[in-house]
Formats: C-alpha cells, sequence, structure tokens
C-alpha cells in the first residue's frame, strides 16, 4: 500500500505486467507497499528522516536473547508437509480441491459465530458509539520463517498470534505468497530473482478459525500488481457471460471457508481493462452476495492510479448503489488527515465528514462502507494518522476505522530474536495489551496519557501517547448461550499441559485452536486500597501453554474483581461454573459474579467452593449456578483475600451439561515416511458432530506425547518417534465444546 505521494505507474495496454526493475523482495521487505511508492524511496516509507529525540523510548528488548533464527535476507524454504502459496490467473482457474489433496488442511470448518447486540450498561466505556466498526489489513504468519509458503501447524513459539478479537469486525490478511512453481532454493534466498508473488492469497486458515469464533470476518488478499502477471488474464470473460476467475474465487472461498477479498489495485491498468475488472466484480458479487469486498482507495474507475486519500466522486462509484452494491466498503488512504500532495478532488478530509457525506449521500451508511485509516507499519504507537482524535468515549466518528498492519511491534521482536524467549514475548505482550487496551492495560482506564509526539513514526515505542484501541471501539461479543470454556489458549506456545502436567515439551503455533477471547484485557476494578495485576503468563498452564497471573499489589485485605465475558444468555436450571487455580500460598476466597441484563447495578455474586482434590497443584473451585431470572449481561470474577493475592487462573468453565464426544471414527494413517531423528504421517478421520476439535497423540512404548490440536479431518505431523519393530503409533481425542474429551481412537503404520 502507498503511504505519501505515490507516482502514477504507466499504462501498458492491455497485457499489464508487473512493474519492471522492481524485485519482488524489495515489494515483501517494505510490506508491499506498492511499486509507486517503493520507486518514491525514503519520502513513502518513512517521511523525511531525523535521528532520534534524546527522550525517545527504546524498542523493549531482551538482552540474553539467542538473535533472529534466520538472517532478514533467508527464509525458512518451502517446509515438509502442507504449506501454503499464491495464486495468479492460470493457478486459480485450474485450481480445484482433487488436483492440490493438501488443500484441505487450509480449511476453516468454524462457522462465524452470531455475535450479541451491544449493551452499554456493562461497555468498558458506556458512552462509546457501538456502531463504528474496525478493521486490521494485518499479516497473519508474522514471525515465522515460512511466512511466504506457510505451514497450516507449526512448530515456532514465537509467531504471533492475535487475542484482542473483540474489537475486530473484519480482518483481511496481508502477506506475500510464492506461487507454487517457484524452487526451495529461491524461496529460502530472499534476494533471488525469479521469486514470484500471486495475485491472490489465501488468509491463514488459523486465523480465519479465531476470526469466526470470536463472530468476526476474515478475508483474503487480492494484490496487483505483480511481477510476471498479466491483467488481462485475470478479467477475461467467456461468451456465456461468466468471468472463470470471478467463479474460482467464488469456489475458493466457500471451499476454504474464509469471508471476503481485500482489493489492492494499485497499479494502472488501461480502461478496458478496469471496466472488465469492476464488471468482473460485480458478477462475483451478484452470484455471491455473502462475500464481502473492500475496495483500497488506488485505482479509479478509468483505470488509473490516483489516491485519493478520502471519498469523494472519483471513487464512491466502487459502492455501486445500495440497490446493487458493489463493494462493501472502501478503505481510504492515509493522507485523508495530513494532505498529502495526492489528496483528491475536495480534499484533505482531516475530520472524515467530508467522506461520510459523499456515501450518505449515496443511500450508504457511512460506518459500514467508509473507514477512515491508521498506517501502523511504520508508527506502530506514533501514528501520523490519529483517529482516536475522532473516536473516543465523548466524540462520534463519522466513519468506522481501518488500520495496516499493527502487529508490526511483534515482528520487530522477531526480528532481533527478543519474541524467541519467554521474557521477550512477555515484554511484547506487554506491548500488544497497551496498544489494544490503553497504555494502563485497562480497556475502562483507556486514553493517552501524554500528547502524540511529532514528527510523527517517530518515537514509536512511546505507548503513552497512544490511546488504545479500546478507546475508540466497543469490545464485542459471541457469548449468547453455554458452555462458555477456556484455558486461555492463544495459538501458540512453548509447551504443552494437559491437566496440569506436560503432555509436549515442543514449542507449537497453530492460530486455530486459540480459546474464543476474554471480552476484556484486562479489566479489573479494586475496592478500598487495593491495587491489583492481572497478566498473561507462559510459565504456567493447566491446559495449553498459557494461564493469567493474578496478583494484588497493595492492600492488605485485597478485594478486585476482574470481568472475563460480555454475554447475553440465559442461565439454564442445572447449570455449573468451576475454575482450576495454582498457588503456593492461602488461596483467596473466589466468587463469580453474575450481572443481570436487566439490573446491571445489582450483580448477583455465588461463592466457589473447592470441589475434591487437587490435581498436579491445580485446586477446582466450583458451584451450581442456581435461578438467575433473565439474561445474564456479564461474567466476572471477584477476589476477596486476608493477605496478598498470588495465584494462576488456568481454567474457566461454565456449563448447563456436559456430555462426551464419542471416539472419533475412520481414523487412518494415509502416509507416512522416514525423516532426521522419527518419521512424518498423514493422518485422516470423519469429523463429527460433537467433535469440535482434536487432540493427536504419538505412542512409543509408555511414552505418549501431544503432537497438535485441530478443528479439522486432517493432520499432517511433521516428526514423530519410531516405535520398535518401525511402527508408528498414533492416538486420536474428540474434545467437545465444553472440554469434555471422548476415549481415544488409535491407529498405527508399518513402515
Amino acid at each position: 500500500m502507498a503511504r505519501k505521494k505515490p507516482t502514477a505507474a504507466a499504462v501498458q495496454g492491455e497485457n499489464e505486467q508487473g512493474p519492471s526493475g522492481l524485485s519482488r523482495a524489495m515489494f515483501i521487505r517494505y510490506g508491499a507497499l506498492g511499486a509507486a511508492a517503493v520507486a518514491a524511496g525514503p519520502a513513502i516509507l518513512g517521511g523525511t528522516a531525523s535521528s532520534a529525540f534524546a527522550a525517545d523510548v527504546p524498542q523493549p528488548k531482551d538482552p540474553n536473547a539467542p538473535g533472529a533464527v534466520l538472517p532478514s535476507n533467508r527464509s525458512g524454504g518451502i517446509p515438509a508437509g502442507p504449506s501454503s502459496y499464491g495464486f495468479l490467473a492460470a493457478d486459480i482457474t485450474s485450481w480445484t480441491p482433487s488436483q492440490d489433496p493438501k488443500a484441505k488442511h487450509f480449511v476453516c470448518h468454524i462457522p462465524r459465530a452470531t455475535r450479541i447486540a451491544p449493551f452499554a450498561a456493562t461497555q468498558a466505556h458506556p458512552t462509546l458509539n457501538a456502531a463504528t466498526q474496525l478493521l486490521a489489513i494485518d499479516g497473519d504468519y508474522r514471525g515465522s520463517i515460512y511466512d511466504e509458503r506457510a505451514r497450516a501447524i507449526g512448530d515456532e513459539a514465537y509467531v504471533y498470534s492475535f487475542r484482542y478479537w473483540q474489537y475486530l469486525d473484519i480482518f483481511s490478511s496481508w502477506h506475500g505468497q510464492l506461487t507454487p512453481n517457484v524452487p526451495n532454493a529461491t524461496v529460502v534466498d530472499r534476494d533471488a530473482s525469479g521469486r514470484t508473488y500471486g495475485v491472490l492469497e489465501i488468509p491463514n486458515a488459523g486465523w480465519t478459525e479465531a476470526a469466526h469464533k470470536n463472530g468476526a470476518l476474515s478475508i483474503s488478499c487480492w494484490f496487483w500488481p505483480r511481477d510476471s502477471a498479466v491483467f488481462a488474464d485475470f478479467v477475461k470473460k467467456n461468451p456465456d457471460g461468466s468471468y472463470p476467475v470471478a467463479d474460482k474465487m467464488i469456489e475458493i472461498r466457500k471451499y476454504f471457508g474464509f469471508d471476503g477479498y481485500f482489493l489492492n489495485q494499485e497499479a494502472s491498468v488501461s480502461s478496458a481493462n478496469a471496466t472488465a475488472f469492476k464488471a468482473m466484480m460485480q458478477y462475483l458479487k451478484a452470484k455471491d452476495p455473502q462475500c464481502y469486498l473492500q475496495y483500497y482507495d488506488a485505482m479509479l474507475e478509468s483505470g488509473s492510479l490516483s489516491y485519493q486519500n478520502m471519498i469523494n466522486a472519483n471513487n464512491v462509484g466502487w459502492l455501486g448503489t445500495p440497490q446493487q452494491p458493489l463493494m462493501d466498503s472502501i478503505f481510504m488512504n492515509y493522507g485523508w488527515l495530513r494532505g498529502w500532495g495526492t489528496t483528491g478532488t475536495g480534499g484533505p478530509d482531516p475530520t472524515l465528514t467530508k467522506s461520510a457525506k459523499t456515501v450518505t449521500d449515496k443511500g450508504f451508511d457511512a460506518k459500514k462502507v467508509a473507514f477512515g485509516t491508521t498506517e501502523f507499519q511504520q508508527g506502530i504507537f506514533n501514528p501520523s494518522e490519529i483517529f482516536g482524535d475522532l473516536a473516543s468515549p465523548t466524540k462520534n466518528p463519522p466513519v468506522s476505522w481501518g488500520m495496516f498492519v499493527p502487529s508490526e511491534f511483534w515482528n520487530k521482536g522477531c526480528s532481533d530474536g527478543t519474541t524467541r524467549t519467554v521474557y521477550g514475548r512477555s515484554l511484547y505482550r506487554g506491548l500488544e495489551q497497551k496498544f489494544w487496551s490503553g497504555p494502563k492495560g485497562d480497556p475502562s482506564l483507556s486514553g493517552r496519557i501524554s500528547q502524540p509526539t511529532s514528527p510523527y513514526r517517530q518515537n514509536v515505542w512511546n505507548t503513552d501517547g497512544f490511546d488504545g484501541v479500546a478507546h475508540s471501539i466497543v469490545e464485542k461479543s459471541p457469548y449468547s448461550a453455554l458452555p462458555i470454556y477456556t484455558n486461555f489458549t492463544i495459538g501458540v506456545g512453548s509447551y504443552f499441559n494437559l491437566n496440569g502436567v506436560s503432555a509436549s515439551s515442543a514449542g507449537w503455533n497453530n492460530a486455530g485452536i486459540a480459546d474464543p477471547v476474554l471480552s476484556w484485557q484486562y479489566w479489573t476494578e479494586n475496592t478500598g486500597t487495593t491495587k491489583s495485576s492481572i497478566t498473561l503468563d507462559e510459565t504456567v498452564a493447566w491446559e495449553g501453554s498459557h494461564s493469567l497471573k493474578v496478583q494484588s499489589t497493595a492492600g492488605s485485605t485485597p478485594q478486585f474483581t476482574t470481568h472475563l465475558f460480555k454475554t447475553d444468555l440465559t442461565v439454564a436450571t442445572g447449570s455449573t461454573a468451576s475454575i482450576k487455580v495454582k498457588s503456593s500460598g492461602t488461596l483467596p476466597a473466589i466468587s463469580l459474579v453474575l450481572t443481570p441484563k436487566a439490573t446491571p447495578s445489582t450483580p448477583v455474586t455465588i461463592p466457589l467452593v473447592v470441589s475434591g482434590s487437587a490435581v498436579n497443584g491445580w485446586t477446582t473451585l466450583s458451584a451450581p449456578l442456581g435461578t438467575i431470572s433473565g439474561p445474564v449481561a456479564r461474567i466476572s470474577l471477584k477476589f476477596s483475600g486476608s493477605s496478598a493475592i498470588n495465584l494462576n487462573l488456568g481454567q474457566v468453565r461454565l456449563s448447563a451439561s456436559s456430555s462426551a464426544p464419542a471416539a472419533p471414527s475412520g481414523f487412518t494413517v494415509s502416509s507416512a515416511s522416514t525423516v532426521t531423528g522419527g518419521a512424518s504421517a498423514f493422518l485422516d478421520w470423519t469429523k463429527a458432530a460433537d467433535g469440535y476439535a482434536y487432540d493427536v497423540f504419538g505412542v512409543n512404548g509408555t511414552t505418549r506425547t501431544w503432537l497438535g490440536r485441530c478443528h479439522r479431518d486432517c493432520f499432517f505431523v511433521a516428526k514423530t518417534a519410531i516405535s520398535t519393530g518401525q511402527k508408528l503409533s498414533f492416538e486420536l481425542v474428540a474434545i467437545a465444546k465444553d472440554g469434555s474429551r471422548s476415549t481415544a481412537a488409535t491407529a498405527s503404520y508399518q513402515l
């Protein structure tokens, strides 16, 4: 995406190709800014260069970090097993699931959850406007050495996984994917020639699963220009009026289970090709109305590249009409606030009211179709485009908010190796919390502590000058019914525990198995002189790789309540609640607090009591929920101690009933082969209605090792131990939504 003052790419006629002389490595290294942006050099990439101020906040680092996994000009190559790739026109039109048998490893089977209606009384900021949407265009393989030919499930404990889905309405994938014909040596060498990237890519299936669990959309990315690609090939029309590429885009979307496309059309094309592109998108939208399409403010309907930095008469046509919609929304370029030289007719639009008027005059809802934007890839905590000046508990913005690469902070931590350590990851998870919840790490206390500093995109680690997303966007929730079940799994870890003991000591990453997120991270109300702290803890886990560290930091008899789930649900008779906690000291009194929707100022407090003996150092506290009249709007935990509180919360479970799923059926080892230190294998089974997730184990004698978890009907084992007699043995356990587990199915393979 362009930043500032891009020069329009020349129209190259009916056989437009990607910009000559610009390496694809440069495109990716600079975040796929676009041909004009990269060619423009420093003016685009960072503005006028200036030295850091003495008062600049330094980037957090772990001095004991081992360094980056690979040099910046190297990648992990093509990983073993299934890997993603980019699509050119021929790849799109020839694609079928049977032609690509490993495609099933990238399918999202999780339907998108329906979010509950807004309820101001339980918002962290009751006066925030709930209609303001949030979209993020972001990398979904950040930190992985395999980002350009990515794995569905990996072994990298330092890969970024997103855990603030409650604020996002739409996620758009942003990662360059090399085409299938690029050889491994060229994939490894980021400076090599012949690194051909696809125009179309599919989002990380794990991110789509996580988005759907939390009620958000997950959309793919169309990126033009690409070297060696011919634009006319993408917009060909059959004699019967159909568009082969559009038909396959619909098929690909539905097969992989994502929700639409972000169209980054960032180079000029001929007028004829531009007309064909618009007609093809109209055809696609008419044939697949549920396909969400967002357009980037770049190429005009004429085919010329011209960033308007607002929505005006020149680009509003991409929306179609309310009666015949085309694009669902437009992502504005970043000059709307500062009035860069590419500002379109009538600009700049620093209050975004002109853009809002343009779309409302056409009959659209500005909060649904118009996105004012912030570029975080360079700006991080000090961006140039400050949407928080328009959207806050006291200000209602005229349009919604679009973000570009908000996870860049994590990528920088990967670059120097800080995120390769548990301590380093804790530093960057802390930054993530401040980015989303505000500089105090509590969404109810969001808002800048100091004013943003100029020049912008400098001093980018100063968290005090950034409001936090929670200051502008209302938290959303999928919690409309029981069960609610979480082990605080975030989709990545350096080990994996079951029942509080190690099931695997290996690193892993699979964003799709993250639990639905807490509605607030972390909203805590202290009583009296109490001060408290809640943080994500990678060192202790009941199940998975994380728990919540819950501590009081002041107050002789601490008492505080932390709010967990924003809900709109009815508690059925016989429902129960339980939590798992671990503490080396005396446990405080812990109660479940339910906020009735009808009377939110009079919550119901239910004491939790110890249930049974401790298991591997973890204590279960539980209680029946009794009879709660009417819907419950919020679920919280209250801690009351006679001395300082210091514990880990490993699980929260609320359930109306519990029934273990049946053992999986059809479990087979489809193929296997030896690798250094063991064997790899492809596993398949029949996915059942009561099998929400599946745990895969390798068995070697009396040793049972967790190999991974997924929501699919297949799994690739990158490496497992070979038993005596050259035999591979596996177990598969189905898991219900409330965490109930089946007996194991078994499968073996003779090498």
